[in-house]
């Protein structure tokens, strides 16, 4: 629960940074990031492992930019349930799921440097 509450928090600043900040994709307000955060968070816990294992032969021969593709799919995923939560371009949600991907990464590394981390925050 302590890891989800953690994953929640961070994309909720993550998302609604990148959606008023940069026009990778439109957001009203903090609600929307909220619900957005949960579930996506919701997504990277209960879906992204079964579409992993499944890709996991193409990720290899891609060398891993599949996984890129597929958290880009679960953003759109979750900017299609949240209501004033719009996606526009593949592209623009190919590098919001990037700057996603890398900011968590940065924040999971300096939370882990303080403390013991065995698993990832974000996956």
């Amino acid at each position: 629960m302590r890891r989800f509450v953690a994953n929640f928090l961070m994309l909720t600043v993550i998302i609604y940074t990148l959606g008023t900040e940069t026009g990778l994709f439109t957001l009203d307000g903090w609600w929307s990031a909220i619900v957005g955060a949960v579930l996506l968070s919701l997504f990277n816990q209960i879906i992204r492992p079964f579409i992993v294992a499944i890709t996991m032969p193409l990720s290899c021969l891609a060398f891993g930019i599949i996984m890129l593709i597929i958290n880009a799919c679960l953003l759109m995923l979750a900017a299609w349930f949240v209501p004033n939560f719009e996606t526009y371009e593949p592209w623009r949600i190919i590098m919001a799921a990037l700057i996603i991907s890398f900011v968590a990464t940065i924040v999971n590394r300096l939370i882990c440097q303080e403390r013991r981390c065995p698993k990832r925050i974000i996956a």
